[in-house]
């Protein structure tokens, strides 16, 4: 798995960017599909890549196992990614 600091480190090898651009370019990208998603709730298609959109959970009543009592699970959106075909060929 990758994270923030190790994916900045390969852009910045890749593209030969300061750690402060690269970190600003990051920022930007994920900033804007944070807000298209979570913020309008648009669906973000990246060609050949895939689609995130936004999935509505209902809220839903469960017991609890060892005590019995109920339980209500407030509704709640989720952000869902779908990979493209392309994608799957490779794996």
């Amino acid at each position: 798995m990758v994270f923030k600091k190790e994916f900045i480190k390969h852009y910045m090898e890749l593209y030969g960017k300061t750690k402060s651009e690269a970190i600003e370019d990051y920022e930007s990208v994920f900033g804007c599909l944070a807000d298209l998603t979570y913020g309008q709730g648009e669906d973000v298609c990246v060609k050949d890549f895939g689609t995130f959109r936004i999935k509505q959970f209902a809220p839903k009543k469960l017991r609890h196992p060892t005590t019995g009592d109920t339980l209500e699970l407030p509704a709640r959106k989720v952000v869902t990614f779908t990979q493209s075909k392309l994608v799957n060929e490779q794996q």
